[in-house]
């Protein structure tokens, strides 16, 4: 089992949960931010959809993912990133 830090595309809400599988992170963010897991794609902050369980094996504890609607809007790292250099 590995941590994780989960966020909302506002990321207003910051949660640390802890799972094993991509499925158990999945199903725990869903809960913890209160999203219909039927419309949820998690992604990490510079754009990069995880959907295959193998990828997800590969990701380091303490992963910030960002839990996504369909449909939502988000900005990814990049761009944060040069507005500040």
């Amino acid at each position: 089992m590995k941590g994780y830090k989960i966020t909302n595309c506002a990321q207003d809400k910051r949660v640390g949960i802890v799972g094993s599988s991509m499925n158990d992170i999945f199903i725990k963010g869903c809960q913890k931010l209160k999203m219909d897991s039927t419309h949820v794609t998690m992604l990490l902050l510079d754009g990069t959809i995880i959907d295959d369980e193998d990828y997800f094996q590969t990701l380091p504890a303490q992963t910030l993912i960002m839990f996504r609607l369909d449909g939502e809007p988000f900005q990814t790292a990049n761009p944060i990133v040069l507005a500040v250099l």
